[in-house]
């Protein structure tokens, strides 16, 4: 199906009609989009973006790489026998998207730079309506939402902002115009972005900066490459792929007994944390703040065997009191210090809930989905259907 690009004259006049219409190109959209195509459904794919890849088109920032095995995160019924890393990297993982929807023709479904405003259901119709924010309209049996929940940056509203002279910007808008060599650079927050990032840059920035509020649980994790021999032997050797894949998926399962009902399981794995940061970092001060004071799992768990040491780099300060505001010239913690930057990283998340209440969505008898879930919590049948 071919979707012809209305003009302004025609937009109001004429929506487009659809079977289904897919929000999003991540994994989830076009995951959807391959598989309502092998069933002959007419679909829609409205994309804010001007290319495929959600989340691994946005982030870009040094470093940036997914902390599930490659050969689970992929699609099953698109395997890729040739990943680089055991947890690939990001420029490895926008291709891999980029080509599959290449592979399955996916790209003249697409209408780019769309971004979907709001949508209401039709009681009448039974037709879902929705609109774009240019003003377009389509109309759709089912209405699919492959939006994620990691594109709307979170940045704090730090006092004095918006004063400080420098490059200041989210991890997720990396703005790779900004040569940090030499520079003082400032990260601010800890997360899974941040540990990624710092080890990136020690190297070449004169100073880093970073702000943590919460010490979060960094387990130990190398990435080498796979050598050629086995990328081959995947590719090759009949159901070697599918076994892997399979006991990759059987071992992060069984994390969640720990995580659900037995988290004392989880404790050898504290004890590893701890014993890395004693051999990683040899300043005790320093090893006090790293050190996490909750169980394990109660936050996400990260994966890094190069963030603690880059942590203890002698260019490296780790600051733990309370950002008061931003200056002009670096940032202001609450014991009155200035600490002088060049450049502000925002390292600080994404706004989770926002992943779907940017979109204004009423459903059967004009309920607004935003209400429903306010009222009754986040919930879907199967985890799927609203």
């Amino acid at each position: 199906m071919t979707i012809a690009e209305p003009t302004p004259a025609t937009q109001a006049q004429e929506p487009v009609h659809t079977r289904a219409l897919i929000i999003g190109t991540g994994f989830s959209g076009l995951g959807m989009a391959i598989k309502l195509q092998q069933r002959g459904v007419d679909f829609v794919i409205l994309e804010k973006a001007d290319d495929v890849g959600g989340t691994w088109r946005d982030n870009s920032y040094p470093g940036c790489a997914c902390d599930i095995p490659s050969h689970l995160y992929s699609f099953s019924f698109e395997p890729k026998p040739d990943w680089r890393n055991p947890f690939s990297y990001q420029p490895e993982i926008w291709d891999y998207l980029r080509g599959v929807t290449d592979k399955y023709g996916l790209r003249r479904h697409i209408v780019f730079d769309s971004l979907v405003d709001r949508a209401h259901w039709d009681d009448v119709e039974d037709r879902w309506h929705v609109f774009t924010s240019d003003g377009r309209e389509y109309v759709a049996q089912f209405l699919i939402s492959g939006a994620g929940a990691l594109h709307i940056p979170s940045i704090p509203d730090f006092a004095g902002r918006a004063e400080f002279r420098g490059p200041a910007f989210h991890s997720a808008q990396w703005d790779h115009s900004v040569d940090l060599t030499g520079k003082r650079v400032a990260i601010i927050g800890t997360g899974a972005s941040a540990i990624q990032i710092v080890p990136e840059i020690v190297g070449q920035v004169a100073e880093l900066q970073l702000y943590q509020r919460t010490p979060p649980w960094v387990v130990p994790r190398s990435n080498p490459e796979f050598p050629p021999a086995l990328r081959r032997a995947m590719a090759n050797v009949p159901g070697l792929r599918a076994l892997v894949r399979a006991g990759i998926y059987w071992a992060q399962e069984a994390l969640a007994i720990g995580m659900t009902k037995r988290p004392d399981l989880l404790k050898f794995i504290e004890a590893y944390v701890k014993y890395n940061i004693r051999r990683s970092v040899k300043d005790r001060e320093l090893r006090r703040k790293l050190l996490p004071h909750y169980r394990i799992g109660c936050k996400r768990i990260l994966n890094s065997s190069t963030y603690y040491r880059a942590v203890a780099d002698p260019k490296t300060q780790l600051i733990t009191e309370h950002i008061a505001r931003i200056t002009p010239d670096g940032i202001v913690t609450a014991d009155g210090v200035e600490h002088k930057a060049d450049v502000i990283v925002f390292a600080t998340g994404f706004h989770v809930t926002d992943s779907y209440t940017y979109v204004q969505i009423k459903g059967r008898d004009g309920e607004d989905l935003v209400d429903r879930w306010n009222r009754e919590g986040i919930a879907a049948h199967r985890g799927i259907t609203v």
